[in-house]
C-alpha cells in the first residue's frame, strides 16, 4: 500500500525515519490542527528535535512551503552600526553592563 502524504510528513526531515507522536493542538482560530513530531533515531543528527505538521480540519494537508522559502525572508530589523548612539550614550551603556558582570 502507498505511504499518505501525512505518512510521509510524519518521517524525520534528516534521517526519513518514522517521528513519535508527542502532541497534538488545535491552532487559534479553531481551523487547523497541529501534530508535534519528534526524531527518536539515535544515529539521527536531529534526534530528539521536533517539527510541525498542520492538518486542516477536514483531514487535508496544506501545500508545503521549501524551507529555503521560509529562510530567505528579509530581516525584520536592520542591523545597527556602531555608534549609533552617539559615544557618550554607548559609554554609558558598557559602564551599565561592566556594573552587573562585576559578580
Amino acid at each position: 500500500m502507498a505511504e499518505s502524504e501525512l505518512d510521509k510528513r510524519k518521517r524525520c526531515p534528516r534521517c526519513k525515519e518514522p517521528g513519535e507522536l508527542e502532541g497534538i493542538r488545535p491552532t487559534q482560530d479553531l481551523t487547523k490542527k497541529v501534530i508535534t513530531m519528534v526524531c527518536r533515531n539515535s544515529r539521527c543528527e536531529w534526534e530528539n528535535t521536533g517539527w510541525l505538521i498542520t492538518v486542516m480540519l477536514d483531514g487535508s494537508l496544506p501545500a508545503e512551503e521549501a524551507p529555503e522559502v521560509l529562510r530567505a525572508k528579509p530581516r525584520a530589523f536592520p542591523v545597527l552600526e556602531r555608534g549609533v548612539f552617539g559615544d557618550k550614550r554607548e559609554q554609558e551603556i558598557k559602564a551599565y553592563y561592566e556594573q552587573f558582570n562585576k559578580g
